[in-house]
């Protein structure tokens, strides 16, 4: 390829003019690879995010950074370019002719289809790929490769199809079906051969969690009744005509438990089980034949603990999904005949469904190795990963939406959920507690999802984070305007607990793992700490001059200040989760222990509730009353808590839900939340073609 007088050798990695040559570094040839398919276009940052940096999240100085290292090889000024141009607020241009030199060979059959140039012919491949954005992937270790697949559709009903399970020799999907955010879930069937669909709970409570035995003879649920506090595991007799019979719970403890499967003989069940308050979750397997409980891993308290267990279809392998510590996740793998561990794989995405291969749906990587499972996420990562190479490499062409792996059907091809992405809603209501005033309220709907909303200071705008399939996005939303990116960011990633400056020109939160401030003028978005640290929901001092977050470890936390000015990070006090500095003088500690103090100007500590969980943004004092979240019956509820008398009421926030978050308005009259609804969801055959290559993980 010909940019101007440059000869730009992909392959090499290399730019050559004359006796001169430039070696380029593989980012670098990417940017310029794709500045050259769009030649004499605008490129915004979005799309270099997207293209380039494959939506990892990056500064603008990164960006800025990679300009400058180009134009340094190209030997262009950026005052008078004759390569690449910037556009302020809008993105780059690259101005330099783009063209291929033609050969030889092909000068003798010059027809027009020929002559035309290399950057017209990248343009359409990319105008492909901008249509189909989710089908293509670059990849760094090893070739490019676009992946199309083919849906097919197995449910199409009204609502949201969820948890999906499929029996093959009954040729029957097991799902479970919810019209509206606020009604109960119900477990339904689907024969694939006549096409009619079943509805097979009745009553009160949420049904979920359906699993078919092997045998097809007895489906497995969960089940939250509207007098139980904890979820309830139910086995019952199954007839295709008859439906559920015969329901019975596997205990009558206090614990809530949550299916994961059935062991591969379906003699057992794997579930995980939240012994206590604080505990990490363990799985447990019971024992059909004997009603006896087991209890088969042994978390840390770091993390969440165990959350998923699968045997392999031979019963010979257990695989094992936990939360090792914040965002990060793991996969172990144990040998059934000796309980030895097999292996044990970082995961790089929130992996949350494992589905065991059978040798017809063998997947060969690159490298030859065979893959032995998948790996899937909500967010929509599916990975594949091989015993005997201990490899996992990453199937391309996903994206957000398409998700929960249930069933293999070939090589490639999977049972799965494909859903709009459109499933919450930012909503104001009035403050419960007090009389309505019945005034207008705000309800932002659109066709992307909505989270962690906040007023400002003042209440004259909104911030909120915003995210659909193809992209993410901080938001900033005047009351009396439209809405403006502040940020944009991978739609995989979670961006949450948001906190803006007492000045209102800052904003900080945790995006993943690590904590973030973002200007709100100059748009530079930094990080604060690292990928290594596992840390706690920020918050601003008074003085705007620091942002408070704690660093979790085991079995403490300790309390630093971000010095804003400097970078600086200075400890400031230990056992402690979370400090909040309020505007009228008054500061509030949470202790590891998740108990909520009052603070005095000599660091003296006053009990004031002890909280279910910790987040910033699920707590909120204004004047003398506590208000705060907590979960019930599977639902969600607001509770008042009077500082002076210590007299507490509650309120129904949202049911069928664990949406916690809230913010109060400045004046306390409303808050802002975020409410779930029924995505629009279906299951779906998927069958992706076989890639050229693909992204291992190390």
């Amino acid at each position: 390829m010909l940019i101007a007088d440059w000869q730009f050798d992909l392959g090499r990695g290399e730019l050559s003019k004359g006796d001169k040559a430039v070696k380029l570094e593989p980012l670098l040839c990417d940017f310029l690879q794709y500045l050259a398919s769009r030649a004499g276009e605008i490129v915004t940052r979005e799309e270099l995010l997207e293209h380039v940096w494959q939506g990892r999240v990056v500064s603008d100085d990164s960006l800025r950074r990679a300009v400058k290292k180009l134009r340094l090889a190209l030997g262009d000024d950026a005052r008078n370019p004759r390569y690449i141009k910037t556009k302020p607020l809008q993105g780059y241009i690259l101005v330099a002719d783009v063209r291929r030199p033609i050969l030889p060979s092909e000068k003798e059959n010059n027809t027009p289809w020929r002559q035309i140039g290399l950057a017209s012919l990248l343009a359409l491949g990319m105008i492909a790929a901008l249509a189909y954005p989710w089908l293509t992937q670059n990849n760094s270790d090893t070739t490019t490769t676009i992946a199309p697949l083919k849906e097919t559709a197995l449910t199409s009903l009204t609502g949201s199809e969820i948890e999906g399970n499929f029996h093959p020799e009954l040729q029957r999907l097991l799902f479970t079906v919810r019209n509206h955010s606020n009604e109960d879930l119900h477990l339904y069937t689907k024969d694939l051969d006549s096409a009619f669909v079943q509805k097979i709970s009745y009553g009160e409570g949420s049904y979920y969690r359906g699993l078919f035995s092997p045998s097809g003879t007895q489906i497995a649920y969960n089940l939250q009744s509207q007098n139980d506090e904890h979820t309830q595991i139910y086995i019952a007799d199954y007839d295709p005509i008859s439906g559920l019979s015969n329901a019975k719970p596997i205990s009558v403890d206090s614990s809530t438990k949550s299916l994961s499967s059935w062991s591969s003989d379906g003699k057992a069940l794997y579930f995980f089980n939240e012994i206590q308050h604080n505990e990490p979750w363990e799985i447990f397997r019971y024992r059909l034949d004997t009603h006896s409980f087991e209890q088969v891993t042994y978390s840390s308290k770091q993390g969440y603990g165990a959350f998923y267990a699968k045997e392999s279809p031979d019963g010979r392998y257990l695989a094992i999904l936990k939360n090792v510590v914040g965002r990060r996740y793991a996969m172990t793998l144990m040998d059934m005949s000796d309980n030895s561990l097999v292996a044990e794989r970082n995961l790089n995405f929130f992996g949350d469904r494992v589905l065991w291969l059978s040798k017809e749906s063998a997947v060969k990587n690159h490298d030859g190795s065979v893959a032995d499972l998948a790996v899937s996420s909500f967010k929509g990562d599916l990975y594949y990963y091989s015993i005997d190479s201990d490899r996992l490499w990453e199937q391309n062409g996903t994206a957000p939406g398409l998700n929960d792996i249930f069933y293999d059907c070939g090589p490639r091809c999977f049972y799965m959920r494909r859903h709009t992405m459109n499933y919450t809603d930012t909503l104001e209501i009035a403050n419960p507690f007090l009389p309505d005033t019945f005034q207008p309220r705000i309800q932002l709907e659109s066709r992307k999802a909505e989270f962690h909303p906040i007023y400002s200071h003042d209440g004259r705008d909104l911030f909120y984070t915003q995210k659909d399939a193809h992209s993410a996005a901080i938001v900033r939303h005047p009351l009396d305007g439209m809405p403006e990116i502040l940020w944009t960011f991978n739609p995989r990633h979670v961006t949450r607990e948001l906190v803006l400056s007492p000045n209102q020109k800052f904003l900080a939160g945790r995006m993943e793992d690590r904590l973030f401030v973002l200007d709100l003028d100059s748009r530079e978005f930094k990080y604060i700490s690292s990928e290594l640290e596992k840390v706690g929901p920020p918050s601003w001092s008074r003085d705007n001059q620091h942002i408070f977050f704690s660093r979790l470890k085991e079995d403490s936390s300790d309390l630093h200040a971000y010095q804003l000015a400097n970078g600086q990070i200075s400890y400031q006090s230990g056992n402690s989760s979370y400090y909040r500095e309020q505007a009228d003088g008054r500061s509030f500690v949470i202790d590891h222990e998740l108990k909520l103090h009052q603070v005095n100007n000599k660091g003296e500590r006053q009990f004031v509730h002890t909280f279910f969980h910790l987040s910033g943004s699920t707590w909120q004092v204004h004047n003398n009353t506590l208000y705060f979240t907590e979960p019930a019956h599977g639902s969600t509820y607001l509770v008042q808590l009077d500082l002076n008398t210590q007299q507490k009421q509650r309120q129904l926030l949202a049911k069928n839900s664990d949406s916690w978050e809230f913010h109060l308005h400045p004046d306390g009259s409303r808050l802002l939340m975020t409410r779930f609804q029924a995505a629009d969801s279906d299951l779906v055959k998927v069958q992706w073609s076989e890639p050229a290559g693909t992204k291992v993980q190390p």
